[in-house]
C-alpha cells in the first residue's frame, strides 16, 4: 500500500465483507483511496468490526451474473480492482460444486473481462494452497492444485 499514490483513487474490492476483504478496505480507505466494495450479501459484523459503514460504499453483487459486474463496472468507473470474491472453505466448495463453480471460475472470468473492457487494473488474489503441500514454497514452486476449491481459485 505505502510504495502507491492512493490518495483519489477508485478502488473496487470484491469480497469487501469477507475476512480479507474487510482488511484490505480498511488498508485502502487508510491510504486515501475511494473504496468501494462488492459482496454477495451485506454483513453488519464485517462492516461494524472494521468501522467502514460510512467509509466504504458497498453494492450488492453476485459475481456470477456478467449483466451485475457488468452495471457495477459503469457506474463505480474504478482505476484498480482487488478481485477477492469466491468460496474459499475447501468443504464448502465440495458440498457445493456449482455454485462454488459459478461464483470461483464464472464470477472471476466476469471481473476479469470488466477489468480488461474497462480498463482497470486488476490484482486477482488466489490461495497458498494453489502449491499444494510443498514445503518451501518459493517464487519458483510450481503450482500443484490438487482439490476442487484449490482447482477453482488457480
Amino acid at each position: 500500500m505505502k510504495n502507491h499514490n492512493w490518495k483519489g483513487k477508485k478502488v473496487l474490492v470484491t469480497g469487501a465483507t469477507g475476512f480479507l476483504g474487510g482488511w484490505l478496505c480498511d488498508a485502502l480507505v487508510s491510504a486515501g483511496a475511494e473504496v468501494t466494495g462488492l459482496g454477495h450479501g451485506i454483513i453488519e459484523s464485517t462492516l461494524t468490526e472494521h468501522k467502514l459503514s460510512d467509509r466504504v460504499s458497498f453494492v450488492q453483487v453476485d459475481i456470477s451474473s456478467k449483466d451485475q459486474v457488468e452495471k457495477a463496472f459503469k457506474r463505480i468507473k474504478p482505476d484498480f480492482c482487488f478481485h477477492l470474491a469466491g468460496y474459499s472453505n475447501p468443504s464448502l466448495v465440495e458440498a457445493n460444486l456449482t455454485s462454488a463453480f459459478q461464483t470461483n471460475v464464472l464470477g472471476s472470468h466476469h471481473v476479469a473481462l470488466a477489468c480488461a473492457c474497462h480498463q482497470t487494473t486488476l490484482v486477482a488474489v488466489s490461495s497458498i494452497n494453489v502449491y499444494g503441500p510443498q514445503n518451501p514454497i518459493t517464487d519458483d514452486t510450481p503450482p500443484s492444485p490438487n482439490q476442487p476449491m484449490v482447482k477453482q481459485k488457480y
